[in-house]
């Protein structure tokens, strides 16, 4: 969202950072759980990933459903675009 201040939460937050910080790589879906929930020794299920990418992705996508900076790359991850 051009020009619009944007309220992530905090997990939000750290996945947009992970992804921008690694732009033109591929993120496993493993790696983003553990940087972003596990460092606690917590177990969360990729579900709860994919619910806050959706998140993420309706707050800083122009059309969340072709999404132009969180792409999927199915059966692994993500990666930042452009």
């Amino acid at each position: 969202m051009e020009g619009k201040e944007v309220n992530l939460t905090v997990t939000e937050y750290k996945l947009l950072e992970i992804l921008a910080k690694n732009k033109g790589k591929v993120i496993t879906k493993d790696r983003l759980l553990d940087k972003v929930w596990d460092s606690n020794g917590n177990f969360v299920d990729e579900n709860t990933l994919s619910v806050n990418i959706r998140r993420l992705r309706k707050k800083i996508e122009k059309d969340s459903k072709k999404p132009e900076y969180i792409i999927t790359v199915f059966g692994i991850g993500y990666t930042f675009g452009e």
